[in-house]
C-alpha cells in the first residue's frame, strides 16, 4: 500500500466525500459532532508531538485512524454549515406567509424563448409582522413581454421587490424523473417562481461583484462579438458554447448530435480548452519565464498565468468541469514556480479536495465527476497503451495519442455516461480523431478572431474562416450519427452496477501494476455478480404489468405495459412538445425496457381499449379503468348504471361533484391527473364521502402493477 502513503491527498480526499456523503445522506449533524471533532483534533496533535520512537510504527497508524476521523467529521460539520437551509432566517425555517420580499439578482439573466431565467438573493422579506430580514436564493422565471426596456430592467446586480411568496421546490411526480428541487438544493437553491410583469418593481441598481460584473460585461463583449463574426444562429452557438461556455443557445438537434457521437466534450469548456489556453499562452508569451533561474520572474510568470487562469474560468461560469481544469493546472503552475515536482495524482486529489472544502456538494456533480475520471484513465492507462506502439512519424504518433487518449478516457468514464445518460457512442473513437483536432483549430481560431476583432479586414478572414470551421465540425458530427448502430442508446443500470463496472476498472488498473493473475479472478467474480443482476433485470421486463397515469399539469397520459410491449396515450400537445414529455418519462421508460415511444390519441382504436365518446373503457387484468375525457350530463350518467370499473381516472375538470355519479360507483378509486384544475380537485377532496381518491397533483404518478 505504498501508493497510498505516497499520494496523501487523495486520502484525504477519500475520507473528506465519506464525510460529505454521510451527512447529504443520514443528516447525522449535531452538537456531539462538533465536540468529538474539537477532541480528535487535540488528540491528533497531542499525539503528534509526542516523542517516542520505540512505538513509532504502533503511532503512526493511530495518528492516520485519528487523522482520518477528523477529515471525516469535517466534511460533515462542512456540509452542514454549507447548507444555508439550516440558518433560522432561512426562508426555508419561515413560517409565517411572505407576502412580498425584497432581492437581488445576482446571477447572470439567461434568455429563453418565453422567459428570463436567473437567481434572487433574498435580503428581507415582508409577513404580517412587518419587514424583517432574511436570506435564501430563489430560481425565478420573469414572463417576457413586448417591452424591450425588460431586458435592461431584469438584468445582474439590479434590487428589486417582489410581490406573493416563492413556492418550495418539491420531488418529482412521476416515477424515475430526474430530481430537479434534489439538483437546485446542491446550489443551495430551495425555491422558484414565476414572475409576471406587473408583480415586481425595481428599486435600484447595484454592483454587488464588482469582478464577476466586469467578467460578465466580457463574456457578453465577447458573445457578441462572436455573432458578428459567424452569422448563422447554428453556427454562431457552436462558437459562443466552445469558447465561453454557454450552450443555453444551442438547439435540441445538435445537442442530440454532439451526445450521440460522444463530443459533448467538446462543447463543455474543460480540461481540453484549459490545456489548450495554458499551452498558447506558454508557447506566445512566457515560455521563457517558466524555468527561469531567477525566482522572482517564475513567480512573476506563475502570477500572471494565475490571474488569467481564473478569469477564464470566471468568464465561462465557473463550472465544475472548469474548476477542476483551472484548479490543476493551477497546482501544476505553483509548482514549476517554486521548482518542485508534481504528482499529477496528487495534483487530482490536491484540486478535489480544496473544491470539496469550499463547495462539498460538488461530489454530485456529474460534470465533476466525469471530469476526474477521465483524467484518471488518462494519466493512468494511457501511457501504459501507448507503450505497446510507439510510431516514428510525427503525424501518426499524434494520431496514436489521439486514439490513446480517447480510448483511455473513454474506459474511465463510460459506466458514468450509461448511468447518467442511459447511452454509448459506438463511433467515440472514430468522432474523436475527427472532431479534436478540427476543434482544436476552431479554438486558437476563435480566441484569435477575439483577440483582433478590432482590425479591419482581417477580423472578417478570421470570422469566415471560424464559421467555416464550425460549419465543417457539424456536417461530420451529423453524418457520424447517422450512421447505422451509430449509439447504443436505452441502457439502464442500477448505482450498485456502476460501482460493480468501476470495482472491474479499477481491479484492471492493480493488475496492470502488479501483474498478479488473481486480479482477474476478483475481475471474473465482479463479472459474475454483474451478469447475474442483469439476468435478473431481464427477467423482471419480461415479466412486468403494470398501469402508469403519469402527472403533467394540465396534460394526461396514460402508459400501459405487458412483458416487452406497451402502450401510451398522451394529449396531442406532446406530439408538439416532445421535450416536455422526455423530460418526466425518459427515465422510467429506460428503466422499464421501452425507448422507443409512441404517444397514440386518446380516440385510437385497440382490442383491450374502447373509446365512446367523452369516456373510454380500458380493460386490464380482469380490471376495468373509466376514463372520463369530458362533462357529462346527467341523463349520460345514468346510462353508466350497467358499468362497475374497478378505477376511475377523471381528466380535464370533467367531475363536477359527487352526486353526479352512479350509486354503484362510491367506493370505487378516483384518480385525478394534472389536467384538473387544483380548486376543482380540493372542493372534492374536502365534499368525498365513500369515495376513494387519488390526486397525481401532490401524490405523483398513479401506478397500478399486476
Amino acid at each position: 500500500m505504498t501508493w497510498w502513503r505516497a499520494y496523501p491527498f487523495i486520502r484525504f480526499s477519500f475520507f473528506l466525500i465519506a464525510g460529505i456523503w454521510l451527512e447529504c445522506n443520514f443528516n447525522i449533524y449535531s452538537p456531539t459532532i462538533m465536540v468529538v471533532f474539537l477532541l480528535l483534533i487535540v488528540v491528533f496533535l497531542v499525539g503528534y508531538f509526542l516523542k517516542n520512537s520505540r512505538f513509532w510504527g504502533i503511532k503512526t497508524i493511530f495518528l492516520g485512524g485519528i487523522g482520518s476521523l477528523v477529515l471525516i467529521f469535517f466534511g460533515i460539520i462542512n456540509t452542514y454549515f454549507y447548507t444555508e437551509k439550516h440558518e433560522k432566517n432561512h426562508i426555508y425555517q419561515e413560517k409565517e406567509t411572505i407576502i412580498a420580499y425584497q432581492a437581488l439578482i445576482n446571477q447572470e439573466v439567461e434568455i429563453r424563448k418565453k422567459t428570463l431565467r436567473t437567481t434572487l438573493k433574498i435580503k428581507s422579506i415582508l409577513t404580517k409582522k412587518g419587514w424583517k430580514n432574511a436570506k435564501g436564493e430563489v430560481l425565478v422565471y420573469f414572463r417576457k413581454d413586448t417591452n424591450t426596456m425588460q431586458k435592461s430592467i431584469v438584468e445582474y446586480g439590479n434590487e428589486i421587490i417582489i410581490k406573493n411568496a416563492p413556492q418550495l421546490l418539491t420531488s418529482p411526480l412521476n416515477p424515475n424523473q430526474f430530481d430537479f428541487s434534489r439538483y437546485l438544493s446542491y446550489q443551495n437553491i430551495y425555491h422558484q417562481q414565476f414572475i409576471d410583469n406587473n408583480q415586481y418593481q425595481v428599486i435600484q441598481k447595484t454592483t454587488p461583484n464588482y469582478i464577476f460584473y466586469y467578467s460578465l460585461q466580457f463574456r457578453n463583449f465577447c458573445s457578441n462579438t462572436l455573432k458578428n463574426f459567424v452569422k448563422s444562429e447554428r453556427e454562431s452557438s457552436i462558437a459562443v458554447a466552445l469558447l465561453l461556455g454557454v450552450r443555453e443557445q444551442m438547439d435540441n438537434e445538435i445537442l442530440e448530435a454532439y451526445s450521440a457521437t460522444g463530443l459533448m466534450h467538446v462543447l463543455a469548456v474543460s480540461g481540453m480548452h484549459v490545456g489548450l489556453i495554458v499551452f498558447l499562452l506558454d508557447f506566445l508569451f512566457f515560455k521563457k519565464w517558466k524555468k527561469h533561474q531567477k525566482n522572482n520572474i517564475r513567480y512573476r510568470y506563475a502570477s500572471i498565468m494565475l490571474i488569467l487562469l481564473w478569469f477564464y474560468a470566471l468568464v465561462t461560469g465557473m463550472t465544475p468541469s472548469v474548476l477542476r481544469a483551472v484548479m490543476m493546472f493551477s497546482i501544476m503552475i505553483v509548482g514549476t514556480a517554486i521548482s518542485s515536482r508534481v504528482s499529477m495524482y496528487n495534483n487530482l486529489g490536491v484540486s478535489c479536495f480544496i473544491l470539496l472544502c469550499f463547495n462539498p456538494f460538488l461530489i454530485y456533480s456529474a460534470g465533476l465527476q466525469l471530469s476526474y475520471m477521465a483524467v484518471w484513465g488518462i494519466v493512468y492507462f494511457q501511457p501504459k497503451l501507448s507503450y505497446y506502439y510507439q510510431p516514428k512519424n510525427k503525424i501518426l504518433r499524434e494520431i496514436w495519442l489521439i486514439i490513446t487518449v480517447s480510448i483511455t478516457a473513454q474506459l474511465a468514464t463510460f459506466p458514468l455516461g450509461v448511468f447518467y445518460f442511459h447511452q454509448f457512442p459506438n463511433y467515440f473513437l472514430l468522432s474523436n480523431l475527427l472532431i479534436i483536432p478540427l476543434s482544436t483549430i476552431i479554438l486558437y481560431v476563435g480566441l484569435i478572431a477575439l483577440a483582433f476583432c478590432w482590425l479591419p479586414f482581417i477580423n472578417v478572414i478570421l470570422g469566415t474562416t471560424l464559421y467555416y470551421g464550425i460549419w465543417l465540425m457539424n456536417e461530420i458530427t451529423f453524418q457520424l450519427q447517422k450512421l447505422p448502430f451509430s449509439v447504443s442508446d436505452g441502457i439502464f443500470i442500477k448505482e450498485y452496477e456502476l460501482f460493480l463496472l468501476y470495482g472491474m476498472i479499477f481491479l484492471l488498473a492493480l493488475f496492470i501494476k502488479y501483474k498478479k493473475l488473481i486480479y482477474w479472478k476478483y475481475i471474473a467474480f465482479l463479472v459474475f455478480i454483474f451478469v447475474s443482476f442483469r439476468i435478473f433485470y431481464i427477467y423482471q421486463l419480461k415479466n412486468q404489468n403494470f398501469i402508469v397515469l403519469y402527472h403533467f399539469n394540465k396534460n394526461s397520459s396514460l402508459h400501459i405495459a405487458s412483458a416487452e410491449k406497451h402502450f401510451i396515450f398522451g394529449d396531442s400537445t406532446f406530439k408538439k412538445e416532445k421535450k416536455n414529455f422526455d423530460f418526466a418519462t425518459k427515465a422510467h421508460l429506460v428503466k422499464t425496457g421501452f425507448n422507443k415511444t409512441i404517444i397514440n390519441d386518446w380516440k385510437v382504436k385497440k382490442d383491450n381499449y374502447q373509446f365512446l365518446g367523452k369516456y373510454s373503457l380500458l380493460y386490464w387484468n380482469e380490471k376495468v379503468v373509466f376514463i372520463l375525457h369530458q362533462k357529462l350530463k346527467q341523463k349520460e350518467w345514468k346510462n353508466l348504471n350497467e358499468i362497475t370499473p374497478d378505477f376511475v381516472i377523471i381528466r380535464k375538470n370533467s367531475l363536477f361533484d359527487w352526486e353526479q355519479i352512479p350509486e354503484n360507483w362510491n367506493k370505487k378509486t378516483f384518480i385525478f391527473d394534472g389536467s384538473n384544475g387544483l380548486k376543482r380537485i380540493k372542493k372534492l377532496d374536502s365534499t368525498k364521502t365513500t369515495q376513494k381518491t387519488y390526486f397525481t397533483h401532490w401524490q405523483g404518478a398513479w401506478k397500478m402493477e399486476k
